[in-house]
């Protein structure tokens, strides 16, 4: 189990059955003889654990996941330096903070994005993306049909004139003097 540096209280871990993986702090000052057997094997064995290349991974586990997180929520989200008077008012803000960074951690993990805005900007990234395909599809197909109606002798710019191939041209007005079709109807 890793604990805190901050952590005095060895015999705590006891019910658990757990052992630190951190140092104690020992206080320089107090008697190394007035310490139990069990304190002092507890404090022999975090210390013995520091030194080890399993202690140390722990310990850069925390700095990493821990200690950088935590001070990202207090950087981040203006939580050094809160105005609110009492303790419990400080601690409100405190636990939501931690709970919208850990939420925020779990959306990250669970969808890729770990905001709302990004997961709104991600789904209109998408939807753009399908209106592009789209486009393409419609481009494509347009594409497609200006060539057959080209083997036709379609005319896109004027489309009341078709000729049909192999026809002879004919100057056939109807009644208004305009021109429609080369066979006259």
């Amino acid at each position: 189990m890793k604990a805190t540096s901050r952590w005095r209280k060895p015999a705590a871990f006891r019910w658990s059955g757990c052992g630190s993986s951190l140092a104690i702090p020992m206080n320089p000052n107090a008697s190394r003889t007035s310490r139990t057997p069990f304190v002092r094997q507890v404090l022999h064995k975090a210390k013995r654990a520091v030194g080890s290349k399993s202690g140390k991974a722990l310990l850069r586990k925390r700095g990493e996941h821990l200690e950088r997180s935590f001070c990202h929520v207090l950087d981040h989200g203006k939580h050094r330096r809160a105005r609110l008077r009492g303790r419990k008012n400080l601690t409100k803000r405190q636990l939501a903070a931690a709970f919208t960074h850990n939420l925020s951690v779990l959306m990250r993990h669970l969808t890729g994005h770990g905001t709302p805005k990004q997961w709104l900007a991600a789904g209109a990234g998408a939807l753009f993306g399908v209106i592009a395909a789209s486009w393409a599809a419609l481009e494509l197909h347009v594409a497609g049909l200006t060539r057959k109606l080209r083997r036709y002798h379609f005319n896109l710019i004027d489309p009341v004139r078709i000729v049909v191939s192999g026809a002879p041209r004919r100057n056939v007005t109807w009644n208004s003097g305009i021109r429609r079709f080369s066979t006259g109807c």
